[in-house]
């Protein structure tokens, strides 16, 4: 199995996409990994440390209720598991968010797009309207853009939205690229 893993690296080597593919895989991993643990590895810690205080729990029951130390792991076991709304699927995508926040949101997605707008005065062009036409393009998708990015919920925190969207562009847009060269 580990041998047509590299095989594939090996194969894959001077492939573009192939890295494209690696960083959005990495991405993904990366955004799920909160959701795996809040969802499936907290409860196995927790069934875990349920599991050692109701082996002490049949031991004497009256040494649970007079043992301040087993007393206070089972109130700390109740007061992990009334907190786990904070990490749970739910609350990974922060709804609300600040006007502040809003406009970074709106500013990251669209900054990419409006610098080509801009880029698009400095290209040599037989007409200057071909040049007006290219920068009016881009600063309306720019904002199209920048919508969307400000509609996106937040991701654990607003920074993962400043920088995973213009990534998000550069990798589609070198997708975009490279196979348009192939055609």
């Amino acid at each position: 199995m580990v041998e047509k893993i590299f095989d594939i690296v090996k194969e894959n080597l001077k492939n573009p996409k192939f890295y494209f593919a690696i960083l959005i895989a990495g991405l993904i991993l990366l955004l799920l990994f909160p959701y795996i643990d809040a969802n499936y590895f907290y409860y196995n810690r927790v069934e875990k440390r349920i599991a050692i205080l109701n082996d002490i729990l049949e031991i004497d029951k009256d040494k649970m209720d007079n043992n301040p130390i087993l007393n206070a792991e089972y109130e700390s076991i109740l007061t992990e598991i009334s907190k786990q709304k904070d990490g749970s699927l739910g609350s990974v995508f922060i709804t609300e968010c600040s006007k502040e926040v809003k406009i970074i949101k709106f500013m990251t997605g669209a900054m990419l797009t409006w610098l080509v707008a801009v880029l698009c005065l400095f290209v040599k062009m037989d007409k200057w309207w071909h040049k007006l036409l290219g920068l009016i393009l881009f600063a309306v998708l720019g904002v199209a853009i920048g919508y969307v990015s400000m509609i996106i919920p937040i991701v654990i925190d607003p920074m993962c939205n400043y920088i995973v969207m213009p990534i998000l562009q550069l990798v589609l847009l070198g997708i975009l690229v490279t196979s348009g060269n192939k055609k």
